[in-house]
């Protein structure tokens, strides 16, 4: 490790020289593991701004002349095109253009949500590799994020004024819903590793996942994850499918022997929450939408309902914001993103593809609301796993990232 460490500053000094490139992706890697890492926000957002962003910069004004329409392939094209719209959606949203910092705002996080995506897209399209230590990567230091969560919380959560019920994500989110997605994507990845390899550790790291995503109390993550790893067992492994249901079923009711009431009061807290108005912020999004169905309202438009101004649901906000052509964009990325995703040469690595984008939309009919707000959560949520899952390439040693090097 010592040995690497010194290296470390000759190794990216050979890469500014001799390939560029591969150091936007090696360094979009670190910034992806540290997003796990930094509780601090603003610092991890400030290492896009001061070292990928003027990278892929870079890059992208040196292969002017070479880029041609057929490089990126069609969810690319589709994905930065909702991004492009969402933008230009600003041109007739009155909330954004009454406030000059708003506009330039979200005119800036649609700039570095498009360069973050067609990076990290160049990324994974560059080597086999690349996917590979990617979700190694991101596998590790979840499972420290989780370690540390969970430690915080059983420990630390009373004295330091947080939610003594509920446990938030460590490093670039602090919000226990967002937290419980990202970690649950990581938790298929880290499960789908464990079948194809029989690695204990990767058992660990998606056992670390799933008691982070249990004590976030996030029902619509907690539904998603559960469907989602039903269908990774089902497609690969289902007689295991089988002995975990068989297990949870037998697990209640020795708990119910044991200590009915308790079961009792687990069940009333979970129904007790209701649903979190979710239908009546729904109700309020669809009166909205119908009076702008086609063009919708910008990015910063807000509902009327003080603490919960934009609709928790991914296609309903896509709506709202950008109108049925902007609805249309994001059913039409998604569905490429599909495409791509069966065509992986595995079935391990489809039934995974699979999973993720399960889990994800679960997610999404519940909680999720602006694509272009960045960086931040939405960027592991949405554009991260999608072009993950779009990304379908044999596992391979070439190109070590720079946390090997």
């Amino acid at each position: 490790m010592v040995t690497r460490l010194r290296r470390l500053p000759a190794h990216i000094v050979g890469l500014w020289h001799n390939d560029r490139r591969r150091l936007l992706h090696e360094a979009l890697l670190v910034f992806l593991v540290l997003g796990f890492l930094i509780a601090a926000e603003r610092v991890w957002a400030d290492l896009f701004y001061l070292i990928i962003l003027p990278l892929a910069l870079h890059e992208g004004w040196r292969r002017r002349t070479s880029w041609r329409w057929s490089d990126p392939t069609v969810h690319v094209i589709i994905g930065c095109g909702l991004i492009v719209l969402f933008a230009l959606s600003l041109a007739w949203d009155e909330s954004a253009q009454a406030t000059p910092t708003l506009l330039y705002r979200w005119c800036w996080d649609a700039f570095c949500t498009c360069v973050f995506v067609l990076a990290l897209a160049d990324a994974l399209a560059s080597s086999p590799a690349y996917r590979t230590w990617l979700t190694k990567a991101v596998i590790a230091a979840a499972s420290i994020n989780g370690l540390i969560s969970i430690i915080e919380f059983l420990v630390f959560a009373e004295s330091w004024g947080r939610d003594p019920t509920r446990l938030a994500g460590w490093g670039e989110t602090r919000h226990p819903i967002l937290g419980a997605v990202i970690i649950g994507v990581v938790v298929l990845m880290a499960a789908a590793q464990a079948l194809k390899t029989a690695d204990g550790r990767y058992s660990v790291a998606a056992g670390i996942g799933l008691v982070f995503i249990a004590l976030t109390g996030s029902r619509g993550p907690g539904l998603a994850i559960l469907v989602a790893l039903a269908l990774l067992l089902w497609g690969s492994r289902p007689k295991w499918l089988l002995l975990a249901i068989a297990s949870a079923v037998v697990g209640i009711g020795f708990l119910a022997l044991i200590d009915y009431a308790l079961l009792v009061r687990i069940a009333g807290a979970v129904l007790l929450r209701g649903d979190s108005h979710r239908f009546i912020i729904w109700q309020m999004s669809w009166h909205d939408i119908s009076l702008r169905p086609l063009l919708g309202y910008g990015p910063a438009y807000r509902i009327d309902r003080p603490g919960e101004d934009f609709p928790h649901n991914l296609f309903l906000s896509t709506w709202l914001y950008t109108g049925l052509v902007g609805l249309t964009l994001l059913v039409a990325y998604l569905a490429a993103v599909l495409r791509q995703a069966l065509q992986a040469p595995a079935d391990l690595d489809r039934m995974l593809n699979l999973a993720i984008l399960v889990h994800v939309l679960i997610s999404a009919m519940t909680d999720l609301g602006q694509v272009i707000r960045g960086p931040g959560p939405m960027w592991y949520i949405i554009w991260l796993s999608t072009l993950f899952c779009a990304a379908n390439g044999n596992p391979g040693r070439d190109q070590p990232p720079l946390l090997r090097s």
